[in-house]
């Protein structure tokens, strides 16, 4: 291979890797924020998570450097160790999430984590945000609250970032009250069944205790007959959808005709969540 050429493979190279950075940078959706308070036991970090992205958040990862592949920090929470791991008293956690102190072999360095291991209804869903994540020193340590932070999305992929601060205190720990969540759909019965899709408008009433905010999802979509993939459209679970599309269809064996349940989930700050669900019906015919 000729310089020039040798030239040209490493500046695409280069240029490709350049690329990459900028494409990965980009994406900037998600914010992790640090809240500092004093207690009776020490320091307690309490951590925010907004997720801008239209993935769900699986794991969050504080001081953690991704793009070294580096855990940052050297302080361990109060009461920690080797064989029983944190605490219950040194960590908050929201339900359906699991925290870890995770260690290297080669340095004193640390990372702490938390992953969502009960499932996607647990997972913090794009467009939310997420508290109820804390972690309590014996004393104060800089790099809880100014190191990296890296989340990991349900498709496997990274964003990572650097922690800011938050200047709103979490929620108090002793929020144990869901939400209130109703759901009307319009039309709730459709007529004729001529196979068409009809566009379904869901009108949703959410309120909390503490959190002036919930978060609203559309989990799913069922029906009690079996139906083509193209029955359900323009419905986007995971997120905030209120509009989607159903057919007009059913197979008329059935008395009750074809039902298709709707459900929403809602999810206050502190993790609680309340789930809702409301149904479409085409009638087997339209006799009462």
């Amino acid at each position: 291979m000729n310089k020039n050429r040798q030239k040209s493979s490493w500046m695409r190279a280069v240029t490709l890797f350049a690329v990459g950075l900028l494409a990965f940078s980009a994406q900037a959706a998600v914010s992790v924020k640090v809240f500092q308070s004093s207690e009776s036991g020490g320091t307690r970090y309490s951590y925010r998570i907004v997720n801008g992205s239209d993935q769900p958040i699986v794991g969050v990862k504080i001081g953690f450097d991704y793009l070294h592949g580096e855990p940052e920090l050297l302080a361990t929470p109060a009461g920690w160790s080797l064989a029983d791991g944190i605490p219950p008293s040194s960590v908050t956690t929201p339900a359906g999430w699991v925290p870890r102190l995770v260690t290297t072999e080669e340095t004193d360095y640390v990372d702490l984590e938390w992953t969502s291991d009960n499932g996607a209804s647990f997972d913090i869903a794009p467009g939310a945000t997420a508290t109820g994540f804390s972690i309590l020193l014996a004393s104060p340590s800089t790099a809880y609250r100014n190191s990296h932070f890296d989340v990991v999305f349900g498709n496997s992929t990274h964003e990572y970032g650097v922690l800011q601060i938050d200047n709103e205190p979490p929620p108090p720990p002793g929020d144990t009250t869901p939400p209130s969540l109703s759901v009307t759909l319009s039309p709730s019965t459709i007529w004729p069944p001529n196979r068409k899709l009809v566009v379904i408008t869901a009108t949703i009433s959410v309120s909390d205790n503490s959190d002036p905010h919930p978060t609203v999802r559309l989990v799913s979509i069922t029906c009690n007959e079996t139906y083509d993939a193209g029955d359900i459209a323009g419905a986007a679970f995971g997120t905030d959808d209120r509009e989607f599309s159903l057919r007009a269809s059913r197979t008329g064996q059935r008395k009750e005709g074809r039902v298709y349940t709707v459900t929403y989930q809602a999810t206050d700050a502190a993790g609680n969540r309340t789930t809702t669900s409301t149904t479409v019906t085409i009638p087997h015919d339209q006799r009462h």
